[in-house]
């Protein structure tokens, strides 16, 4: 789909994958690049929920961690 001058409208990259694989160091460089801003979801989800990533796991589960990321996910794409 075009815009109204005829190119494409920006889309948001999401990138996943397991921990420690480079998705951050990788986003950021794509940001950069594409001159776009990167955002971290884990940052995002660490704020509303007020703590740790860890400490969220501990807490509420995997389950609602997963489910408020998945939420996220839908926000930013």
């Amino acid at each position: 789909m075009q815009d109204s001058q005829g190119s494409m409208p920006a889309r948001n990259i999401v990138l996943t994958g397991f921990m420690g694989t480079g998705k951050t160091s990788a986003g950021r460089l794509l940001g950069t690049r594409l001159g776009r801003r990167f955002v971290d979801m884990d940052d995002i989800l660490v704020e509303r929920f007020g703590k740790s990533i860890a400490e969220v796991f501990r807490d509420n589960g995997e389950e609602a961690f997963r489910v408020a990321e998945a939420q996220l996910c839908q926000e930013l794409a």
